[in-house]
């Protein structure tokens, strides 16, 4: 998708606006070649402008850093984007721009972010599995090497088969999940954790016969 064109690319600073708001945006997830951005809806937004800009600072760019030539993605809505155009051990800014009907900037985001080489894993979990009134409740320990720890994610096999996702979770003091409508045959649940550069740890398998 080819750029929005907010305003005159020829001209050198972005369109004025008496007072944008300021715009959620942070970041999920990076590697070595990635970086996942995420943002937020701003009111009356019909568009939105993801900005990079390499800044080795503790303080964001200021607005007229976001013109065409660091505009990395466009989209309609609130959403994420995976920038995979980075160099490991480069520090950057990703910006935000929410835009009006007319190309106002309604509001304005910053976030630092920087490509990594951290390779290690987290640690894996120990699981443990209760059965109760026709549930599975699986329930675990954060990992003690939990550092930069992102999320957990829960997958479920059934006689042997696939394994399918069937659980996330964002919120790292949330270590249980209830599997409500487990279905039968020897199942195996597994319990991964992940951080935020995308390493995952081993899987912590337990098996359960259901009838």
């Amino acid at each position: 998708m080819a750029p929005i064109e907010a305003y005159d690319p020829d001209d050198e600073q972005p369109p004025a606006v008496s007072d944008p708001s300021s715009a959620w945006i942070s970041r999920r997830w990076m590697s070595e070649s990635s970086i996942e951005v995420v943002w937020s809806a701003t009111d009356d937004a019909v568009s939105y402008e993801v900005h990079r800009v390499v800044r080795i600072s503790d303080s964001p760019p200021d607005a007229s850093a976001m013109t065409a030539d660091t505009v990395v993605h466009t989209s309609d809505d609130k959403g994420v984007f995976i920038d995979e155009g980075v160099t490991a051990g480069t520090i950057y800014w990703h910006g935000i721009r929410g835009l009006g009907n007319d190309g106002t900037v309604l509001s304005v985001g910053w976030h630092p972010t920087a490509a990594v080489t951290d390779e290690q894993p987290p640690e894996p979990v120990d699981v443990s599995l209760e059965q109760a009134d026709g549930s599975v409740l699986l329930t675990w320990q954060v990992p003690a090497e939990n550092y930069q720890l992102h999320s957990y994610q829960i997958r479920r096999s059934i006689n042997g088969g696939e394994a399918e996702v069937v659980g996330q979770t964002w919120q790292l003091d949330q270590t249980s999940f209830l599997d409500d409508e487990p279905p039968t045959g020897v199942v195996t649940y597994s319990v991964i954790s992940y951080d935020f550069h995308w390493n995952l740890s081993e899987p912590t398998e337990v098996t359960v016969e259901l009838s």
